[in-house]
C-alpha cells in the first residue's frame, strides 16, 4: 500500500498523476513501488467542452482507456484526484487478479458495462434495474481471488472502485 500513500501525498498537494497503471509502477533496489511517468500529471479538477458518447475524455493526453473511471465518459468536470483513485483500484485487480477486469472502459466492453449495471437493450444503452454497485471487485470471476485477499484491502479496493466518485477515497 506504500503507493498509495504516495499518491496520496501527491493529491494533498492538488496534483494528480493522470496515468496510473502498471506500466507506470516500477520496483525500486528494495522492492518498493515507484509511480514513473508524469506527463499527464494535472490539477484535480478538469472541464471538458462536451459530452460525446462514450469518447468524453479531458482534453490532451490523460489516462490509459482500461484504467478511466465511469464519469470521464459521463460528466463535463470530474475530479482527476478521484479518477486516479479508480486507476489504483484497477491496477490492484490486475495485480490480485492477473489480468484487466475488462479490455477497454467503454459501453461496448460487456464486463464494463457489468460492473456498472447498464444492459444493452434495443441497441441503445440503458441503465439495468440491478441493486447497487458497492464492490465492483465482487464479480463472480474475482470470488475466489478475493477470498485469499485480506478483508482490509478488499475494502480498501473496493473503496478505490466506487462507481459514483463522490464515495471514493483513500483508505483511512
Amino acid at each position: 500500500m506504500s503507493l498509495e500513500v504516495g499518491i496520496h501525498a501527491m493529491h494533498s498537494l492538488g496534483i494528480s498523476h493522470g496515468d496510473i497503471k502498471l506500466e507506470n509502477v516500477l520496483p525500486t533496489s528494495d522492492q518498493k513501488p515507484k509511480l514513473i511517468d508524469f506527463g499527464s500529471a494535472t490539477f484535480h479538477r478538469c472541464r471538458v467542452d462536451a459530452l460525446e458518447a462514450e469518447t468524453n475524455v479531458a482534453p490532451g493526453d490523460y489516462g490509459t482507456p482500461a484504467y478511466l473511471p465511469p464519469e470521464v465518459f459521463t460528466s463535463l468536470e470530474y475530479d482527476r484526484a478521484k479518477a486516479d483513485l479508480w486507476a489504483l483500484g484497477v491496477l490492484a485487480y490486475v495485480l490480485f487478479a492477473g489480468r484487466m477486469p475488462w479490455k477497454l472502459a467503454s459501453l461496448r466492453d460487456s464486463r464494463w458495462r457489468e460492473v456498472l449495471g447498464i444492459e444493452v437493450a434495443d441497441s441503445h444503452w440503458c441503465v439495468a434495474p440491478k441493486s447497487i454497485v458497492t464492490h465492483a471487485i465482487c464479480t463472480s470471476e474475482m470470488a475466489q481471488v478475493v477470498g485469499e485477499v485480506p478483508e482490509t484491502i478488499r475494502d480498501t479496493i473496493a473503496r478505490w472502485l466506487e462507481i459514483d466518485p463522490a464515495y471514493r477515497s483513500h483508505s483511512s
